[in-house]
């Protein structure tokens, strides 16, 4: 067994959240937001890029609970197929996507996760060029835009009575 390690660098493309997966041609090409660390996240990136405060130092918190999860986060990949890669199933396993996420191998929509408990893993033998670079794509977002408007529902409304 041969393992392709992908942690290090990879771009991080930030996008409206209704960007859903007709989205990925704007983003193949779009220039990178910032650099992100695989593994690590989005807020991780904001900071580090200067954009925002660094969000546990005092309340600088509050400045990416408004809008960080009213986006869609792209990361974007790069890698070269290796030498050993004529095997007849090889696999991409991805740990930690936290928490919808959709993926793509150069172009092929491989599925769409939706829990950060269990690996997203795909046979991507088909999808992989052996000459030249892969583009691997992995769209996150919080689930928001799965979420119908919640301003109808009537316990938003509801007063606790339990207090003295």
């Amino acid at each position: 067994m041969h393992t392709v390690n992908l942690d290090g660098a990879w771009d991080l493309i930030e996008r409206p959240l209704a960007d859903d997966v007709d989205a990925y041609g704007a983003v193949a090409g779009a220039p990178a937001t910032c650099a992100a660390c695989v593994p690590g996240d989005v807020n991780d990136a904001i900071a580090r890029s200067g954009r925002l405060p660094e969000p546990l130092v005092g309340l600088n918190f509050r400045q990416y609970s408004n809008w960080v999860p009213e986006r869609s986060w792209w990361y974007r990949r790069t890698f070269a197929t290796p030498a050993e890669a004529g095997l007849e199933r090889i696999e991409l396993s991805l740990d930690g996507l936290d928490v919808h996420a959709d993926v793509w191998m150069n172009g092929v929509h491989l599925g769409h996760h939706a829990t950060a408990f269990m690996p997203f893993r795909a046979d991507i033998a088909a999808h992989l060029r052996r000459d030249g670079d892969n583009l691997l794509i992995v769209r996150l977002t919080t689930g928001r835009e799965r979420v119908a408007d919640r301003a109808g529902w009537p316990l938003l409304k509801a007063v606790p009575t339990e207090a003295p």
